[in-house]
């Protein structure tokens, strides 16, 4: 039920995290991750990068759908260890 209320018709949110991050930003870089498959756009995170209203890196995982964690575990998290380690490295 608490889906319900944070999504709208065919899974859109009624609050874009892209919105939300517009507006507040984050203390914190984010690794955006998205399947070449997925029905996700990369454009929101490349566009708030890019904007300067936060710190990150966008990935694309090779062959997958939304279910990335799942379909391809190993790229998964290949990229987030290296953004981890960029990140302490003062990259990111």
């Amino acid at each position: 039920m608490g889906l319900n209320v944070l999504l709208g018709t065919y899974g859109y949110s009624f609050f874009p995290l892209e919105e939300l991050l517009e507006k507040e930003g984050a203390e914190f870089p984010i690794l955006f991750q998205f399947g070449v498959d997925d029905s996700v756009e990369r454009a929101p995170g490349d566009r708030l990068i890019s904007g300067g209203k936060i710190r990150g890196e966008v990935c694309a995982v090779s062959e997958s759908g939304h279910n990335l964690d799942l379909e391809n575990p190993g790229e998964t998290a290949d990229n987030i260890v290296s953004f981890t380690k960029n990140y302490l490295k003062g990259i990111v």
